[in-house]
């Protein structure tokens, strides 16, 4: 029987690998929604994921706190359409916040569960932080790359381009976590996308 060529090898341990992780993140974040994240072990991951712990630790050394990094950057691409950026029409900057933000709203209030979790996590385990700037260089780096192609957009003047996107995203993201976990006076989730809109493309100081 003739041996399967080496590319064919290598792709199927690629899609294997990202299978399994996907099973790891999925398991993750389905048993920290319901029994919380302090609760979750990684030996309770590998049984719903149906792994073994050695395999978690290689994929995420850090353990939880890594797992929790790398759910929010897929999180991040997926709401983006960073990683696809021939689907986005770079001539439209407000039209693609309003798309970017319409979907994390919905994320956030469809997964109420599993984002205040996290917000309770953050408080119990500050690991989850630790070392997230060195982690996360590399996809910051690209995400302001990403944003800096919109046409109106202009970097230039505001110095440290991850200090602004930091600051940036932590304005946008408490506004969108108060309005999906706790009572506020918008009447929709259209009206506070709107408004995020609004902060945004002041902040970063777009001109048609």
């Amino acid at each position: 029987m003739a041996e399967a060529p080496y590319s064919m090898i290598v792709e199927t341990r690629v899609r294997n690998k990202a299978d399994k992780i996907s099973r790891i993140l999925s398991a993750s974040k389905q048993l920290i929604e319901t029994a919380g994240y302090e609760n979750v072990t990684i030996r309770d991951i590998a049984g719903e994921a149906g792994v073994s712990v050695g395999l978690i630790y290689k994929y995420f050394p850090g353990g939880k706190p890594e797992i929790i990094r790398e759910i929010g950057m897929s999180l991040v691409t997926e709401m983006t359409g960073a990683g696809k950026p021939g689907s986005v029409d770079f001539d439209d900057f407000p039209g693609f916040l309003r798309g970017f933000f319409g979907r994390t709203v919905e994320y956030y209030r469809e997964n109420r569960r599993f984002i205040a979790a996290l917000m309770v996590a953050t408080l119990q385990d500050r690991s989850i932080f630790e070392g997230f700037e060195e982690i996360g260089l590399e996809n910051l780096d690209a995400f302001v790359r990403f944003l800096g192609g919109f046409k109106g957009v202009d970097l230039s003047d505001k110095g440290d381009p991850r200090l602004f996107m930091a600051k940036w995203s932590d304005v946008v993201k408490s506004i969108m976590l108060h309005h999906a976990i706790y009572p506020t006076p918008f009447d929709s989730d259209e009206e506070i996308v709107e408004l995020l809109v609004k902060i945004s493309l002041m902040m970063w100081g777009y001109k048609k």
